[in-house]
């Protein structure tokens, strides 16, 4: 190779090495909060959307759903329509795990406050009043949160775990509470409704529309 092709190649190479790299590096980042969270989940599940939980004008945390994506499509006969991928991550039966990843510390108390008043305002009072046992079980494990630290929400079939941290708080059954608990985020009264549509945004990708 002539001294010419030689400075063309090593021209090329270094022009390549300053572009910004175009490959998938497997990570989506939450930008108010810069935190990032793996495309690829626990148990094969894919990432269906990021976003910020925040009150007033902190942020609270920085929040990861995870979902089976073949059973998103089948529960959403591969509609991308946000009513329906709403809807399949609020009482469907589709395999889900959401990660609350805390950006700031919160006492106890308020964090049982934010729940309780969620579950009420996405519960009629009748399945709130006959899911009362379950309910304190959950806010009555709830602890301090440190910054840092994460709440990790599964849910599969009627079955949901709640861990703080690496702590189990929560392991029950029941199709009333679960849809009562995802309805904090994808009810009809959400937390925060810019929250609800940023977890269910990359519906379009993982449907493959």
């Amino acid at each position: 190779m002539g001294n010419r092709a030689c400075l063309t190649v090593v021209v090329l190479a270094l022009l390549l090495a300053a572009l910004p790299c175009a490959a998938d590096d497997g990570k989506v980042e939450e930008p108010a909060t810069g935190i990032s969270f793996q495309t690829a989940g626990p148990d094969g599940m894919v990432l269906l959307g990021v976003g910020v939980r925040k009150k007033m004008v902190f942020n609270v945390y920085a929040a990861a759903l995870y979902v089976d994506a073949a059973a998103l499509a089948r529960e959403t006969e591969h509609s991308t329509a946000a009513e329906r991928v709403n809807k399949a991550v609020w009482t469907g039966w589709v395999p889900r795990v959401m990660l609350m990843h805390f950006v700031r510390d919160v006492p106890a108390d308020k964090v049982r406050e934010a729940f309780r008043e969620s579950l009420a305002n996405n519960m009629t009072v009748e399945d709130f009043n006959a899911e009362k046992a379950g309910i304190e079980e959950f806010l009555n494990g709830v602890s301090d949160v440190k910054k840092g630290e994460v709440f990790t929400f599964r849910s599969s079939g009627e079955d949901m775990r709640i861990l703080q941290g690496k702590k189990e708080i929560f392991n029950r059954s029941g199709r009333k509470l679960m849809a009562g608990m995802w309805g904090s985020w994808f009810g009809k009264k959400p937390i925060c409704p810019k929250l609800k549509k940023d977890l269910i945004s990359r519906a379009a990708e993982v449907l493959g529309r």
